[in-house]
Parts: structure tokens; sequence; C-alpha cells
């Protein structure tokens, strides 16, 4: 009896990884390309403010400054597709991942040496960074 367990055990335990070499580990919400609305972009030391909006909700994306030439340059009601990262994520406490959503006392970030961008009022809850910027030339995803 002993060894028809054995073969049991070993039996489900081939058919559990069988199965789960046709598991795919989806992409992060923070890789996927959406389209987004310029509202407003801000010069703030060595970076600019770009103020971006989808559906109701208002980001707040930093990209340095630089000098590109023959660019897509970015225009205020423009529409671009953005794949926007977190800047804030700080990490997780007690299960609460831990951004300014969950934390009123971040005003400001400090994105180099000499150069701190601030959240101008409530609706701006995190500050993003993105791939597909540089300086204020769009780059489309690849």
């Amino acid at each position: 009896m002993n060894r028809t367990n054995n073969n049991l055990f070993a039996l489900i335990l081939i058919l559990l990884l069988f199965a789960t070499s046709f598991c795919t580990v989806p992409q992060e919400q923070g890789d996927l390309s959406q389209d987004y609305m310029i509202t407003k972009i801000d010069s703030i030391g060595n970076y600019y403010s770009v103020y971006a909006m989808r559906n109701d909700s208002i980001f707040q994306i930093a990209s340095k400054k630089s000098s590109v030439k023959n660019c897509n340059l970015l225009q205020v009601n423009g529409r671009y597709q953005l794949s926007l990262r977190s800047m804030l994520f700080v990490g997780e406490k007690d299960g609460i991942n831990i951004t300014r959503a969950t934390n009123d006392l971040v005003k400001c970030v400090g994105v180099d040496e000499t150069t701190s961008i601030c959240f101008d009022d409530d609706s701006v809850q995190d500050l993003f960074y993105t791939d597909n910027l540089n300086g204020l030339c769009y780059i489309e995803n690849e």
C-alpha cells in the first residue's frame, strides 16, 4: 500500500507541474500603456512636471529636461499612449501599499540634488515617470 501511495503522489506531482507550465503571469498594471491627454506642463529646476488626464484622474509625471532635436514635441491637449510607473511607492506595511494616498505628509518629492517637485493640490496622489518621455519629446512604445 505504501508503494501505491508513492506512485499516486508522483502522478499528482507530475500533473501539477504539467498544468502550471501553461499558466502565464499577468503584466503589472504600471506596465500597461494607456491613453492620456496632456493638460499642463510646468518647468521646475532640471525637470518638467507634466500633468496628464485619463478618465477623471490627474497624473503628475516628472521628466528630466534634455535637448533633443527633431522630436515629437509634447503638446497640451494632445493625446499620447504612456506607460506610467510610480515614483512614490515606498513599500508595504501591515499589508498596505505606502504611497502619498496613504501618507498625507508627502507634499514634495526630491527628484535630484537640486530639484523637488511638489503637488499642487489634493487631486494628485502620486508622482510618476515614463520611458515614453525624453524631456518634452514623446517616444512611442515599440
